[in-house]
């Protein structure tokens, strides 16, 4: 397992920085933020040369691209799409491991009427899919599909819910995030549904319970850590949280509690 963190929570002005203050804390690895906005040729070089000075990895890029993959207006849908496609490419520039993406972000929430009927959700969000892994294939680049909670959004809450699309692109470079603070809502038993779901989830958000950072809250740490260490699991678990006034020393704490876990 190898642990790393979003660049947006550190308080950097570049990308340089944000990896040097990684591998000083103790990060194996940086996720890069791109919420709504595409990732650049231009970003990639500058993010592949943060990384080999520093010597530390370049995990997922979160977003890289504009609109929703599942979006209900078919022209922004498309631009997404050709966003993430394109963002795919220059993470592989950049030796970077995937993107991830939701099917949507607070575009409609479950506990609302159905905007769009269920069968066309499907058909729409797996065509999306699919021309994605042509062009992750294509790469040798991950595509990290996120399930969101039925608050933020109506399509895929549940990790189970996701891996039925990832059966449906038949790519193997399609894979699922498991989200810890989302999972913790809609999940019966987080660890439970990792260990049956484990082959469709390749990367971890890790939040506490209240959105905050790894062990500020109530989350069930142990039980996680130790489903993965059964399974075996070496990927990437990135802190991807809200902070509420916590220092850098607070992340410092975080993460030797998450050390602390894999023991």
């Amino acid at each position: 397992m190898r642990f790393a963190i979003q660049d947006n929570l550190l308080g950097t002005k570049t990308f340089k920085e944000s990896f040097a203050l990684a591998k000083e804390i103790g990060f194996d690895a940086v996720e890069l933020n791109f919420f709504q906005r595409n990732l650049t040729e231009g970003d990639a070089l500058e993010i592949a040369e943060a990384s080999e000075k520093t010597g530390i990895g370049i995990a997922a890029v979160c977003g890289g691209y504009i609109n929703w993959i599942a979006d209900f207006d078919e022209e922004k849908r498309n631009i997404a799409v050709e966003g993430v496609k394109k963002s795919l490419e220059n993470i592989a520039k950049m030796g970077g491991e995937g993107l991830v993406a939701p099917a949507a972000y607070g575009m409609y929430a479950r506990r609302f009427p159905a905007k769009r009927p269920l069968v066309e959700d499907r058909r729409i969000l797996l065509d999306s899919l699919r021309r994605i892994a042509e062009t992750a294939e294509k790469h040798n680049v991950l595509f990290y599909l996120e399930p969101l909670n039925r608050y933020e959004d109506h399509m895929i809450n549940m990790i189970s819910e996701g891996a039925l699309y990832i059966d449906g692109t038949g790519s193997k470079k399609v894979k699922l995030l498991g989200d810890i603070f989302h999972m913790n809502i809609e999940e019966d038993d987080v660890a439970k549904t990792i260990e049956q779901h484990h082959k469709y989830i390749g990367y971890y958000h890790l939040a506490d319970s209240n959105r905050k950072l790894p062990g500020f809250a109530h989350t069930d740490f142990k039980s996680f850590f130790k489903v993965l260490k059964e399974l075996n699991y070496n990927g990437t678990l990135s802190i991807e949280c809200h902070l509420r006034g916590e220092t850098i020393e607070g992340i410092r704490k975080s993460l030797a509690f998450l050390h602390d876990h894999v023991k």
